[in-house]
């Protein structure tokens, strides 16, 4: 092995340490949120039902105003703060996918001092031009990176209907019909629906599962990445 060589399993050792770290905050963060989110549903759950249970029964006009008013509340703290945390949190992973293979792209162009770097690559995003740089350049076969990289590249779709169209999705686009195949056995989030005609639902994530699974597919997919397509050998 010569010294270009030793440096880029080096390397590869200590961004595979830095991701695993990173995703482990990343982990932290989100189980502090989602129990804040719980718990305040839970003390409005409460709080509601202490409430009801002090009127009489003919206090009808204060229960109509209680129940409005937990309604409200319950729709915020139970279902669209949770799913603006999960957008946001979804978004911040996807961009930090991006920014670790980039490093990755750039790292390895300065170890062996390539003719061309990522940036002269034609491509939409830094996951497509990364892809095209990691298999012209290092040999690596992103078939064997499956099922994980087809996962975010999905998550990724979900990603861009978020930041560019808030959520809202065309039912006579592409996205529609993908959406509801990935969504279909997971449940991972649903479309809000105002009446069978509406053209664009919004999407809203339902829980935390698709965030879940979205940080253990991106620890395995640099595990496989920098552990076997680039040849770093824990032992």
């Amino acid at each position: 092995m010569n010294e270009t060589e030793s440096t880029i399993l080096d390397n590869s050792k200590f961004y595979l340490f830095g991701i695993e770290l990173a995703l482990v905050e990343f982990k932290n963060y989100q189980n502090t949120i989602e129990r804040f989110l719980e718990a305040e549903k839970k003390t409005l759950e409460e709080s509601y039902q202490d409430r009801i249970s002090k009127l009489s029964k003919d206090e009808y006009d204060s229960w109509n105003r209680i129940a409005e008013n937990y309604s409200d509340r319950y729709s915020d703290i139970a279902r669209i703060f949770p799913h603006n945390f999960r957008a946001s949190f979804l978004i911040q992973i996807i961009s930090f996918i991006e920014h670790e293979l980039k490093e990755i792209c750039e790292q390895y162009e300065f170890s062996k001092e390539t003719r061309y770097s990522i940036n002269d690559l034609k491509g939409n995003n830094d996951i497509e031009k990364s892809r095209q740089y990691l298999t012209k350049s290092c040999n690596v076969n992103f078939d064997n990176l499956n099922p994980e990289w087809q996962f975010i590249l999905m998550v990724k779709r979900i990603r861009n209907k978020l930041v560019h169209h808030q959520g809202f999705v065309k039912k006579v686009e592409k996205d529609w019909g993908l959406f509801n195949d990935f969504n279909r056995k997971k449940e991972f989030f649903d479309f809000s629906t105002k009446g069978e005609l509406v053209e664009s639902p919004k999407l809203i994530i339902r829980n935390r599962s698709l965030n879940d699974e979205l940080l253990n597919k991106t620890e395995r997919f640099f595990k496989k990445l920098l552990e076997k397509e680039l040849k770093y050998s824990p032992q």
